[in-house]
């Protein structure tokens, strides 16, 4: 019964917030998930977005600018990481249905 519980609690999660990740995912795209979430909470809690903000010697909303532009070129990259493997999927796809053709006219 364990395992069953488990394997509710993490479709639970899953559902809830995307960045979870599943069985899919890949390291690369964790970490981009990972990235974005963190940024996203920073911009999300005032004195935390202060707390960065006196690090870095910039007000709080330059802070905030910035880390949204960081957050939209963690966006572009994991969209042409898609994009990519779609097209690899493609690809291979195209492979194997003309390898499954060659097999076809040899009967």
């Amino acid at each position: 019964m364990d395992k069953l519980r488990e394997g509710q609690e993490l479709e639970a999660l899953q559902t809830r917030w995307v960045g979870t990740g599943s069985e899919h995912t890949t390291p690369r795209e964790f970490h981009l998930n990972l990235q974005r979430d963190t940024k996203a909470s920073f911009i999300g809690h005032p004195p935390m977005l202060q707390y960065i903000a006196t690090g870095l010697g910039l007000s709080r909303e330059m802070t905030r600018v910035k880390l949204l532009e960081e957050m939209a070129i963690l966006l572009a990259v994991k969209q042409a990481t898609t994009k990519k493997a779609i097209r690899e999927r493609s690809n291979v796809d195209k492979s194997v249905e003309a390898k499954l053709e060659g097999n076809e006219s040899d009967d």
